[in-house]
């Protein structure tokens, strides 16, 4: 039995799946998020996120040592290919494939791509033409014409601000709140539901919670239901974020048009952001605007499946009985 291993690695965790040829799904696992390797402590933290992925998928199949099944599964055949899905994979690739090699060292083939490529072969698994608009913990929009030719849009990071993601929409929540503190701006639901969800006693302990570390990335993300149940309670400060967030979004997949002058594409929105309703409709709106010869297409599988094709590609043509596999165990969900 020939296994291929896929990582999808985000800003908010990391997962990972074994399948067999037939892509029947043997084994899931999921740790903490990927970072850019920009640092060596995030390297450190980096590798530490494979290497709890591995142990995690060693205690379902059991793997023993060199990652090989035991003699009682009926083989002795290790994970042959692998395929990985990064956000931010352009840095570190090297030490990415080096650190793969040695924690499994019976891979015949390795892929490392950027995210945006498993994500949209979870989108459309035979990687036609499209765009693909990603907004989970960041937001990037990638695309491919019929000539092969690739754009993208966002994709800045946290720090300079990534339209419509989990972790800016986040923000722009509690800068609401501050700015209602102040008069700044209008009054609004955000302060008490944001107060008592991280459990601070008044709005400016959000901006110290900010600086000193508390509020992590992760945890400004996380702040995105708590927006979506003030917006559906009718607040409009809440409601205008996320409104916003959704054109922003749009945007994002209208500068990969104009680049590529690709104007009636399959357009696919993923990632945890676009499960929020509000927003998604903003999104569609403002993208009927933008293109409207634009279809908007539900993704087949999601990202953790992508990277599953990719690896299942390093083996050979992928056919159909593949994906319904795949799909039958990571299917893309809207809600």
């Amino acid at each position: 039995m020939t296994l291929v291993l896929g990582i999808d690695g985000g800003q908010t965790s990391t997962r990972a799946a074994v399948a067999d040829l037939q892509g029947r799904v043997l084994a899931l696992a999921q740790a903490g998020p990927w970072d850019d390797l920009s640092t060596e402590e995030k390297r450190q933290r980096c590798r530490a996120v494979l290497e709890e992925l591995l142990r995690q998928i060693g205690a379902q199949l059991p793997l023993v040592k060199g990652h090989r099944l035991p003699a009682s599964a009926g083989t002795q055949e290790p994970i042959r290919h692998a395929a990985l899905g990064l956000t931010g994979a352009q840095r570190g690739s090297p030490v990415v494939e080096a650190w793969m090699r040695e924690l499994l060292p019976g891979l015949v083939s390795l892929a490392i791509h950027h995210d945006t490529q498993s994500n949209f072969r979870g989108a459309d698994p035979y990687g036609n033409p499209g765009v693909l608009v990603i907004a989970g913990g960041g937001s990037i929009a990638w695309g491919f014409d019929v000539a092969g030719r690739e754009a993208f849009a966002g994709g800045y990071g946290y720090l300079l601000g990534d339209v419509g993601s989990g972790y800016e929409l986040g923000r722009q929540a509690v800068r609401a709140v501050l700015e209602a503190s102040q008069l700044l701006g209008p009054a609004t639901h955000l302060t008490q539901a944001l107060l008592v969800h991280l459990g601070l006693g008044q709005p400016w302990d959000l901006r110290m919670a900010f600086y000193d570390g508390r509020l992590e990335r992760q945890q400004v993300a996380g702040l995105l239901p708590v927006v979506a149940r003030v917006a559906g309670e009718g607040d409009k400060v809440a409601q205008r974020i996320l409104r916003e967030g959704g054109a922003a979004l749009a945007g994002l997949a209208g500068a990969v048009m104009r680049q590529l002058e690709f104007w009636d594409p399959a357009v696919y929105p993923t990632g945890g952001v676009f499960r929020v309703g509000l927003l998604r409709e903003a999104f569609m709106q403002a993208l009927a605007r933008l293109a409207p010869r634009a279809v908007v297409r539900p993704p087949r599988l999601e990202p953790l499946g992508g990277a599953l094709v990719l690896a299942l590609e390093r083996a050979g043509p992928i056919h159909p009985g593949q994906i319904v596999g795949l799909e039958q165990a990571l299917p893309y969900a809207d809600a």
